[in-house]
């Protein structure tokens, strides 16, 4: 008679298993169910802030390539009247030039 009713005792808590796995995934699906929507939202604005994101990155980058090209041009800027003035000096000595008839032999 013991093992009578400690089978069944077994086969009723199977039985509670079952059916509380069962409540569980019900459960379980109809939270996802309800989620869903707010996390397709929220994968939306996600994708579309991230996609922001590239693009004020890659205007950022031009923008560094050109504030450098700038720095460059006004660095260069300030060298120009004193190059201009040594070409000159140059150009006046080659001008002041007279050749020799001395060769070197």
């Amino acid at each position: 008679m013991g093992t009578v009713l400690g089978v069944l005792a077994f086969i009723m808590g199977l039985g509670a298993i079952w059916f509380t796995t069962e409540a569980l995934k019900r459960m379980d699906d109809y939270g996802t169910a309800l989620v869903k929507p707010f996390v397709k939202q929220m994968e939306l604005s996600l994708s579309e802030a991230r996609a922001q994101s590239l693009a004020l990155e890659q205007r950022l980058e031009d923008l560094e390539r050109k504030v450098g090209i700038l720095r460059m041009d006004h660095q260069a800027v300030p060298q120009i009247p004193e190059d201009m003035k040594s070409i000159r000096q140059r150009i006046d000595e080659a001008q002041q030039f007279t050749p020799t008839n001395v060769y070197n032999a």
